[in-house]
């Protein structure tokens, strides 16, 4: 098959494509934004960024049919500041490479009226399609792994925030950052609130521990929920879960943290779980760990024996 620089078609192509550049880009932005509600409902700062990316992509595309060879990953780099800027918004995978395909969509068919429209040979058409359709591969790929990758580092930053958040309450401390006052006002572990700590404990050495124990507190964490997810914590082989408790609330935290304890052991991660009595504030919350995790291990030990 005939490559982009042995066709002519493919450089006038491009100049077609970057000739409606700023048609192309709002039409793929508007189809975005139809499409894909999270978009639709982005603030203006956001939507100026995806544009920027959709420009960029653009750019790049009519470059890669002017010169006759495929893209290099290493060109690419530009998409994961975009991928990092949407994870940190809360955007899913999906989504983000579903906007891609919506300017994928619209300039393929810019593409085809303009191979229509200057009567193209075949063979030329094709390799300038091939071209396309390989970067538009190379792309996804590359806006998959670096999306990906920019979760698993706001993942391990916001659990080493949460480990922060607890070691300051637990001495009694305020929260030190900015990004431990913002997680403890997520949980609902503001200065003066009633809390609650639970403790957990394998009651053997899980297969794969970090995965394992951090699956668990998840599931005990959305099981004993209130207005706001409690302050979910692995450290040192065990679970530490701090609820917020409403003025005058008595939560009966025992029978779903049991049915959360029954799931987990069919994964099998038996676990022993302490709770502590209800605290005034977060200033007592080293001695209801204390407490807690007491109780977890003689479960523990228990359940052992």
């Amino acid at each position: 098959m005939a490559t982009t620089r042995d066709a002519p078609s493919a450089d006038r192509i491009a100049g077609a494509l970057e000739a409606r550049r700023d048609e192309l880009v709002t039409v793929a932005l508007e189809a975005i934004r139809a499409r894909l509600p999270v978009y639709r409902d982005a603030d203006t700062d956001l939507i100026e960024d995806v544009a920027g990316h959709i420009r960029t992509h653009h750019d790049f595309l009519c470059d890669v049919l002017r010169r006759g060879r495929p893209a290099e990953p290493g060109e690419l780099g530009f998409v994961a500041r975009h991928a990092a800027l949407r994870a940190r918004r809360g955007f899913a995978l999906v989504d983000f490479l579903e906007a891609f395909r919506c300017y994928h969509h619209v300039v393929w068919e810019a593409m085809l009226e303009s191979v229509r429209e200057m009567h193209a040979p075949a063979d030329e058409a094709l390799a300038t399609a091939g071209s396309v359709l390989g970067y538009v591969d190379l792309a996804t790929t590359e806006s998959s792994a670096a999306f990906l990758e920019a979760q698993q580092l706001l993942l391990a930053d916001s659990d080493r925030v949460r480990r922060d958040l607890l070691e300051d309450l637990l001495e009694g401390r305020d929260p030190a950052t900015a990004a431990a006052l913002a997680a403890a006002h997520e949980a609902g572990l503001d200065p003066g609130a009633g809390c609650v700590l639970v403790a957990a404990v394998p009651t053997a050495p899980p297969a794969d521990d970090d995965g394992a124990l951090r699956r668990a507190a998840n599931a005990l964490a959305a099981a004993i929920r209130g207005r706001t997810a409690p302050l979910a914590v692995t450290r040192h082989g065990e679970i530490v879960l701090v609820r917020a408790v409403a003025p005058g609330e008595r939560p009966a935290l025992v029978a779903p943290l049991a049915r959360a304890c029954a799931a987990a052991a069919t994964q099998p991660l038996a676990l022993a779980v302490g709770v502590s009595t209800i605290q005034d504030g977060t200033g007592t919350l080293g001695d209801a760990s204390r407490s807690a995790a007491s109780r977890a291990r003689a479960a523990s030990c228990r359940s052992r024996s």
